[in-house]
């Protein structure tokens, strides 16, 4: 998808899509583009859900071990969606590589995207640094992404990050 689209997207997608809900039940769910929804661990219950609304691929940033409550590469392959692991620490040790595989996995989506961590936190600030250094997005924009997405303390976070790693 074009660079600018993506930030356009997630610049207005709070006021267009926020009315839109991937599954109500999702832990921490932030609808945040026409085709992406930033949340929490969802369940195998809920990943069944999101495969009948049409959703593609599920973007997991949680480390191995994490997470043990269940296979999610598996449930997501039985699903017929596509299933990509993005293993991120914390948002300070986010890299331009994670922020190069997330851009990857958004422009190589089919469909709908889920792109989740624990509560969604990690997720909304690996989107927002990948909408800096691969979308084009200001550093104003990038910390608007991450603060309208109901994570004001994100919005800092990402700030400090950018603040920490300029673009040359």
């Amino acid at each position: 998808m074009n660079k600018v689209v993506w930030v356009v997207l997630a610049l207005v997608g709070f006021s267009v899509f926020g009315q839109l809900s991937a599954d109500p039940g999702l832990p921490g769910e932030t609808p945040i583009a026409e085709n992406l929804t930033i949340s929490g661990q969802p369940s195998e219950e809920q990943l069944k859900a999101l495969s009948e609304k049409g959703y593609t691929t599920i973007i997991n940033l949680r480390p191995e071990g994490e997470f043990d409550g269940f296979d999610e590469s598996a449930a997501v392959a039985s699903l017929g969606m596509n299933y990509v692991s993005i293993p991120v620490q914390k948002t300070q040790s986010i890299t331009a590589e994670d922020a190069q595989a997330l851009h990857a996995a958004l422009e190589g989506a089919s469909g709908p995207v889920l792109l989740h961590c624990a509560s969604g936190g990690r997720a909304t600030g690996l989107f927002a640094i990948e909408q800096y250094l691969m979308a084009g997005a200001s550093r104003e924009q990038a910390v608007e992404i991450a603060t309208q997405a109901n994570r004001a303390p994100m919005g800092a976070r990402i700030d400090a990050w950018i603040e920490a790693h300029p673009q040359d």
